[in-house]
């Protein structure tokens, strides 16, 4: 079910500084992932603890800048299974990290 998003006086939605203005608005976690080089790596982890998420992948080409809704981040992981268990050592990390303070 898709919803809309409350953006407050945000213009730019996914600017890394607004983000939390977003999660605040919304009630919900915001997770930013980036393609580039055949690699997705994130750019943002959230420290809120809802149980609604949202991960959206920032994809750029030349010029060109994109973000789309990963809605099977599994289906995307495989498409790129070399990579995997680094980005699983990322989440891990920030999890960690995220515990720690």
């Amino acid at each position: 079910m898709e919803q809309e998003l409350r953006l407050g006086n945000v213009t730019c939605l996914l600017q890394p500084c607004k983000v939390t203005i977003i999660e605040n608005l919304n009630n919900l976690r915001i997770n930013v992932f980036a393609y580039e080089d055949e690699e997705v790596f994130p750019l943002y982890f959230s420290k809120r603890e809802d149980n609604r998420v949202i991960n959206p992948l920032y994809i750029t080409q030349e010029e060109d800048k994109h973000y789309c809704l990963i809605r099977n981040m599994s289906r995307l992981l495989g498409d790129l299974t070399r990579h995997e268990k680094n980005f699983l050592l990322l989440f891990l990390l920030a999890s960690f990290l995220k515990n720690l303070y």
